[in-house]
């Protein structure tokens, strides 16, 4: 494994001994009586310390603390979508859980990723706009180790994975909306912690995606599957197999397909998310728009993965909008399915 992965050792201050851990924005009180935390404020928002020695840190709100035993059956990451509004998808995704009364049997998370725009401290850990959502390398910064945005959600998983602090806990749900549905689909892809949970269902939930990974290089023009000729670059990561980031490059193209396609991954796209793209040809050879993407994404894995694992659910009135689509009867039926 590379030397990024290292880097979480993380020391959490207690009376009895070090955890990977630090739940640094808030204080575990003696009771649990706060918990679950059920809003966006600052009661709800938690900092990971990453690296003793570069000590970068990560914020991320959570309806409980990371580091504490829990009885809770199921846990939800929910991430955010282009304009970083963690606090938002957090209360929405709050909402799901309480319309079925899980509310203190599931932990929600919502990982907040920062860039410059967000006028971070000295410490947090930051990437690009883009850059985020695709599991690239965290912004250089002299004397830091730079991080893959999916190495937070590595890490948060391991966490959940940890049956001294949640002995009960079998299911987690990775999702994502919009930008947020990149990162979730691409993380499905590529990563390799899932082969190391205890007894724990991880399935994904990716909402009105603007692009997907391609398991090949053809693509669907004008109703034929063929090898485009005019846009280049169209099969580089993080729209295909062709130049992968440092994190997705640990694993080999065959290896990333083959996981894939077995992973349980859940799409959901609004029938009124049909804004028409102005992004380049990268995105248009994918669709017109959202909703065309997604269709014609799964018409493609099923034409030549027809063994996939996945799932389409078109949502009825919905568009572009998180809370529309979690707060469908499509989602909420797969968070029934899975955690009651």
């Amino acid at each position: 494994m590379k030397k990024i992965l290292f880097l979480f050792l993380i020391i959490f201050c207690s009376c009895a001994e070090e955890k990977s851990v630090t739940d640094v924005g808030s204080i575990i009180p003696e009771n649990d009586d706060q918990f679950p935390c059920l809003n966006s404020t600052a009661d709800c928002l938690n900092t990971l310390i990453l690296d003793s020695d570069s000590e970068w840190s990560f914020n991320y709100y959570s309806s409980f603390p990371l580091d504490s035993i829990w009885n809770i059956t199921g846990a939800i990451i929910v991430v955010h979508g282009f304009n970083r509004n963690a606090d938002e998808y957090f209360e929405n995704m709050i909402s799901v859980v309480q319309s079925l009364d899980l509310e203190d049997q599931i932990i929600v998370i919502a990982p907040d990723y920062s860039t410059q725009d967000d006028n971070p401290d000295d410490q947090e850990i930051l990437w690009t706009s883009n850059s985020w959502k695709e599991g690239s390398l965290s912004v250089y910064q002299t004397g830091k180790e730079q991080i893959s945005s999916f190495t937070i959600v590595d890490k948060i998983i391991s966490d959940l994975n940890n049956k001294n602090n949640y002995p009960n806990l079998n299911t987690i749900l990775l999702t994502g909306h919009s930008a947020g549905a990149q990162f979730t689909y691409l993380y499905s892809a590529t990563n390799n912690v899932e082969y190391s949970l205890n007894d724990i269902n991880l399935l994904y939930g990716i909402a009105n995606s603007s692009s997907y990974l391609y398991l090949n290089a053809v693509r669907e023009i004008d109703s034929n599957y063929s090898i485009p000729t005019d846009c280049n670059n169209y099969n580089d990561w993080p729209f295909g197999l062709d130049n992968r980031n440092e994190y997705a490059s640990n694993i080999s193209p065959s290896e990333i397909s083959t996981q894939l396609i077995q992973r349980n991954v859940n799409y959901f796209n609004g029938v009124l998310d049909t804004t028409a793209y102005s992004y380049g040809c990268k995105y248009t050879l994918q669709g017109a728009n959202r909703l065309d993407t997604g269709q014609r994404h799964f018409n493609h894995l099923n034409y030549y993965f027809p063994d996939h694992n996945h799932s389409f659910n078109m949502v009825p009135a919905a568009s572009h909008d998180n809370r529309e689509m979690y707060l469908s009867m499509q989602f909420i039926n797969l968070v029934e399915q899975y955690f009651q």
